[in-house]
């Protein structure tokens, strides 16, 4: 008798621990596809399982029938029209951050990064940097003009000026080095974005939707400083804003207190 309660408690912990982990991946599934257009053909999805139960209750044949045949050509539709953010999704639960967290993050390396967006703020010189994390971004890097270079405001600066062949592409930033420049980013084909954005800020859109990535956006008309990540798109950023949320997005929260000292001084 001793034995046979023992086992009931043992399985019930087993279930217990299985419908956890069960809901915390849905509830991370969930949590990613809420930043993407995919989330209301979520919402219809589970008011079609809805309708179908319903049906099946009421036993009714001829309506279930017909929920059957519709389901087949509802699951083919949406991974066709939402590829890209199955991919996202896909993307994001297979990622790995051991690697970046043996990385030491230096503050200076962002100091410089940002000296360079105020002074394209000042001048209205249009920029487009983007941040590699988790994702590698090995097709955004080849596309450009590798460089691999220690990151530092003049080189910057001078990427972006309008007279270098490489001012109308993205620089790619690993770490503490600038790997590449004059890279082609992937446009996004959002309605939503708003018509007074250019190509930069589509651009810089496509490729927060694709990858981890976080984009900083300097606008050439305005000066006007953007930044997207996971799949959206936030403007009108002072280089102070800036700064507090690249130190949280990238990893720079041990260095804050040393980076707000080298930027006061």
């Amino acid at each position: 008798m001793e034995w046979f309660s023992f086992n009931i408690i043992d399985n019930l912990i087993f279930a217990i621990i299985d419908i956890l982990i069960i809901s915390y991946i849905f509830y991370k599934f969930y949590q990613i596809l809420a930043q993407t257009k995919a989330v209301q053909v979520i919402k219809g999805v589970f008011f079609f399982v809805l309708l179908y139960i319903l049906s099946r209750i009421g036993r009714l044949e001829t309506f279930s029938w017909l929920l059957d045949q519709i389901a087949s050509v509802i699951v083919i539709a949406i991974i066709i029209l939402f590829q890209p953010e199955l991919r996202r999704v896909l993307t994001k639960l297979g990622q790995s951050n051991w690697v970046n967290s043996l990385i030491k993050k230096d503050p200076r390396d962002l100091t410089e990064i940002i000296n360079a967006v105020e002074n394209f703020q000042i001048l209205k010189v249009g920029a487009l940097i983007v941040f590699e994390r988790k994702v590698g971004l090995k097709n955004i890097i080849e596309s450009g003009t590798v460089i691999n270079s220690r990151i530092s405001t003049p080189l910057l600066l001078t990427i972006f000026h309008n007279k270098t062949a490489l001012h109308d592409g993205a620089v790619v930033v690993r770490n503490d080095q600038i790997i590449a420049a004059g890279c082609f980013l992937p446009l996004s084909d959002s309605t939503t974005i708003s018509q007074e954005f250019g190509t930069r800020h589509r651009a810089a859109l496509g490729m927060a939707e694709e990858s981890d990535a976080v984009i900083i956006i300097v606008s050439e008309e305005t000066g006007r400083i953007s930044i997207a990540y996971d799949g959206k798109l936030y403007t009108n950023y002072s280089v102070e804003i800036l700064t507090k949320e690249l130190i949280g997005l990238l990893g720079y929260e041990e260095a804050t207190e040393e980076l707000t000292n080298e930027m006061e001084d």
